[in-house]
């Protein structure tokens, strides 16, 4: 008898498993699909900031270009006030400090703009992704 009470209890049980399997199943597709939206959500959050990132090395590759532009330029001018200094044998620095002045106007107002793209990409990135 014994052996029947045990035997019948491990047939509820088996029985009960199976009862609750459908749950089990439906809580485990649930856990997929919330993990499978967050791992999207993650994904296209990395590939934003790869763009973004993508984005500021060019800027800033343009930027060092100018800016590599600009002190050639200004070595060049500067060169060339002094070859007409040597030649013509008058002061021309108010010239050269003309060009100097441009020279800084305009680096400080790339430098603004760049800074200023700066500013907007830094909040995108939170280190809390």
């Amino acid at each position: 008898m014994s052996h029947n009470l045990k035997k019948k209890s491990q047939t509820e049980h088996a029985i009960s498993q199976l009862l609750l399997l459908p749950f089990a199943v439906t809580h485990l597709r649930e856990h997929w699909e919330d993990t499978s939206e967050k791992v999207l959500t993650r994904r296209d959050r990395l590939e934003t900031a790869l763009s973004d990132a993508r984005r500021f090395d060019a800027r800033r590759r343009e930027a060092e270009a100018w800016m590599d532009r600009m002190e050639a330029w200004r070595r060049r001018n500067r060169d060339r006030d002094r070859d007409s200094e040597d030649k013509e044998g008058n002061d021309s620095k108010v010239g050269g400090s003309t060009w100097a002045m441009l020279f800084r106007r305009k680096k400080s107002a790339f430098l603004d703009t760049f800074e200023s793209i700066c500013a907007a990409l830094a909040p995108n990135y939170s280190l809390a992704m």
